[in-house]
């Protein structure tokens, strides 16, 4: 019956079917791989990163032939990844799917493999923080961070209680240095919304448009760049995303955060930052850390929200 059902052409019910084999440990194994590689996320996501009838080998096969980008952003989530995943998906061309692994703290990484990431950060901004605060960052690792991170990440960095005195002091010297020597400039001014956009698709580009950097966006109170992330993470025109601001629309922006396939995390800030939604009134994550609403009504409100733009 599940072999039946798995090929519906209805993703609702390939989901649902998803749902239930994610934590089963009996099942067959043929079943699991086809949710594995569907191309649809909600019918993919909770397999790859649940199941535990998917095999090292399934995996890898799933890492060097992706059905979407998100299948390798999926396993970078997984927990307690070995080390020939985090191998295969540090050299794999996704970005966003190493800042994930990178963010997982139960991924097993190689010490070589993570030098080769960090001499690669200087290009990926969103790979700077979960780097500065994996576990067990040896002293090389933090003095090559050093020189690319941020004077915030500095610090943290040199706050860290796994490295030596003397690397910490080291540390605390170069950020005294750096915010010695920073010359006083006039305020930035604020990007207009043409000028963020053109920003968003050139970080795009460079793999650098992650969840991170919109997060740290909203944290500042730079407004215009989340707002351009989002449009163009989840591929909607700005006026759309403009338009369900303006309409203060929970629902439209927990949706736009699932089109962008962003996680449930980002929904709370994301209300209270763009909809100065009060956080006792905003839309959370369920209990399972899933988004509040169905997909279905996640897409409607998009259609919606898209046609009330025109």
């Amino acid at each position: 019956t599940l072999q039946s059902l798995v090929t519906d052409t209805a993703t609702r019910v390939r989901a649902v079917i998803a749902e239930i084999v994610a934590d089963m440990h009996a099942a067959p194994h043929s079943l699991v791989l086809a949710l594995a590689r569907d191309t649809e996320l909600e019918v993919a996501d909770p397999v790859i990163r649940l199941s535990p009838l998917l095999t090292t080998d399934d995996l890898l096969g799933l890492i060097a032939t992706p059905p979407m980008e998100a299948t390798l952003e999926a396993i970078a989530r997984r927990p307690r990844l070995t080390q020939t995943l985090t191998d295969a998906l540090a050299a794999s061309p996704s970005s966003s799917a190493i800042a994930a692994m990178l963010g997982n703290h139960t991924a097993a990484i190689r010490e070589a493999t993570l030098d080769q990431l960090i001499a690669r950060a200087g290009l990926h901004p969103g790979w700077h923080a979960p780097l500065a605060h994996r576990p067990l960052l040896t002293a090389a690792s933090a003095r090559a961070l050093s020189a690319i991170v941020a004077d915030d990440l500095l610090a943290a960095l040199s706050r860290r209680a796994d490295l030596p005195d003397a690397t910490s002091a080291d540390l605390r010297v170069l950020l005294a240095t750096r915010l010695a020597n920073a010359a006083p400039t006039e305020p930035d001014r604020p990007l207009t919304d043409s000028q963020a956009l053109a920003h968003v698709r050139c970080m795009l580009a460079d793999g650098g448009l992650d969840e991170l950097a919109i997060r740290a966006a909203l944290e500042r109170g730079d407004l215009t760049l989340a707002k351009a992330m989002l449009a163009v993470k989840a591929d909607l025109p700005p006026p759309v995303v403009a338009r369900a601001i303006a309409m203060r629309s929970p629902k439209a922006i927990v949706s736009m955060i699932w089109r962008a396939n962003f996680s449930p995390l980002l929904i709370t800030p994301a209300q209270i930052e763009l909809l100065g939604t009060a956080p006792d009134a905003v839309l959370r994550p369920t209990r399972d850390g899933e988004f509040p609403l169905l997909p279905e009504e996640m897409r409607f409100q998009i259609e919606f929200i898209s046609k009330t733009d025109r």
